[in-house]
């Protein structure tokens, strides 16, 4: 049996690249077809990922040993269908400070009240992490 190194896929989107450094086993898909001038960078980062999703399902397969995990940012999360694909561990890995990542976890559990307390006065909403009665 023919023991072999682990290895892990990093994925990141593209700008994140100058952030964080990796070799790049498949070309970024060209989107000028799909989007316009008033396309968000968001929009825009998140349909680049999701055209890569068969082009990096290429390049796993292509490889002698698949990755044992695969670490996407946080627009390539539409890319962690691979991770079950190819029984790989699958991590979101957010390049921002804790709070930032609280408050996107956080988000999801406030109800649709919560929400319109903070349109209506902005600044009332709880901040998970931030000590208990202080108003952003």
């Amino acid at each position: 049996m023919k023991i072999t190194k682990p290895c892990v896929a990093l994925v990141a989107s593209p700008g994140m690249g100058h952030l964080i450094p990796n070799h790049r086993a498949w070309e970024t898909p060209d989107i000028s077809g799909l989007v316009d001038s008033a396309t968000s960078i968001y929009t825009q980062l998140a349909i680049m990922m999701r055209l890569a999703l068969p082009n990096l399902q290429a390049a796993i397969s292509a490889m002698e040993s698949h990755p044992v995990a695969l670490i996407v940012d946080l627009f390539g999360t539409e890319l962690l269908v691979l991770g079950g694909e190819f029984k790989m561990l699958k991590y979101i890995f957010i390049t921002s400070n804790a709070w930032y990542l609280a408050l996107n976890t956080y988000v999801p559990t406030l109800d649709k009240n919560e929400l319109d307390k903070h349109v209506e006065k902005p600044g009332t909403t709880v901040d998970p992490g931030l000590p208990a009665g202080f108003i952003r």
